[in-house]
């Protein structure tokens, strides 16, 4: 049966749908004809117990086309270790060597209450080996004493989906919240919340050719990053560090919301008409956006506007669309 859960040919799946539908139909014709017979002989026994083995053969076929599109989900708690995905395996490691178990299609993780750990999650191989994850954050409020707190890996693309209100807080000043590595993508939607703080340090650090985009109404990220000790500067929040083209590339589009507070340095920024961006800057000579390119689109001729402060130089862009 696990070959036909996983099946995704619809020609056979529409095929064990109709088989399901006759058997079905069939049985039903042959317990109506033993019914006008008004006999209790051996023959109506016999026809009778057919008629019900057809009717269960079909449900179970007519029912093959629902589990076979039926999603491989696996929920994870980050209070078990630390949660390491990748493309073949995961793997929940809080003591010892525990087993890697197979890949999940999706993967939901979450943790009951707050949770005070050194545990973090880490998705991709470190040797770059390209995949593409599908993970939940279900309502998971950590305060990591380590950082990252969520790692991706380089080439690989993480559809993160926002369920309910998450944060992620690193308590240590010189780790950063989010670490995105060279080529990866992390795509945020899902209509949750999720809000991550980082003490020093910047909170979303991208490392060289990476994106970062914020799709989707009621989807909001809140970013924010405070001083560090002996009179430590306060960091971007959001930081392209591949100096000196810093190539991260953010979009926040479709409704989505992004507040970071400790300004934005990337090479690129998308927003459509639809998105709402607050980006803000410490007063310590820092930007509230130092991006080469800002890209702005409205198909319905809405005007982008910002909000600039004459004291602080709050917006540096060096080419606007």
């Amino acid at each position: 049966m696990k070959k036909i859960d996983n099946c995704e040919n619809s020609t056979v799946l529409v095929a064990l749908l109709l088989a399901g539908i006759l058997l079905v139909m069939g049985a039903y014709r042959l317990f109506s004809w033993l019914c006008s017979r008004g006999l209790t002989d051996t023959l109506t026994w016999v026809l009778g117990a057919a008629a019900l083995v057809l009717a269960a053969l079909g449900l179970l076929l007519a029912m093959q086309p629902v589990t076979a599109g039926a999603a491989d989900v696996k929920e994870l708690n980050l209070a078990d270790g630390y949660i390491i995905i990748r493309p073949n395996e995961y793997v929940v490691s809080g003591s010892g060597l525990p087993e890697p178990q197979p890949a999940a299609e999706k993967y939901i993780i979450s943790a009951k209450g707050t949770l005070d750990t050194v545990y973090n999650i880490s998705i991709g191989n470190s040797e770059g080996a390209p995949g593409i994850y599908h993970v939940t954050l279900k309502n998971l409020h950590v305060n990591c004493n380590n950082g990252p707190v969520l790692q991706i890996y380089e080439n690989c693309t993480v559809y993160l989906t926002l369920e309910g209100s998450s944060q992620l807080n690193v308590q240590n000043e010189n780790a950063t919240a989010i670490l995105l590595h060279s080529n990866s993508t992390l795509n945020i939607s899902g209509g949750g919340q999720l809000t991550v703080n980082s003490r020093g340090s910047q909170v979303i650090v991208g490392q060289g050719d990476c994106e970062i985009n914020i799709s989707g109404e009621k989807t909001a990220v809140n970013v924010r990053t405070a001083a560090g000790s002996y009179g430590r500067n306060k960091q971007f929040a959001i930081w392209g560090s591949d100096y000196p083209s810093y190539d991260l590339k953010v979009s926040v589009t479709d409704g989505a919301e992004l507040s970071a507070y400790g300004g934005i340095r990337c090479k690129e920024l998308k927003l459509d008409d639809t998105a709402s961006l607050w980006s803000q800057a410490w007063a310590d000579n820092s930007d509230a956006l130092d991006c080469a390119n800002i890209e702005y689109r409205s198909d319905r001729g809405i005007y982008l506007y910002y909000y600039m402060p004459i004291e602080i130089n709050m917006l540096r862009s060096f080419h606007v669309n």
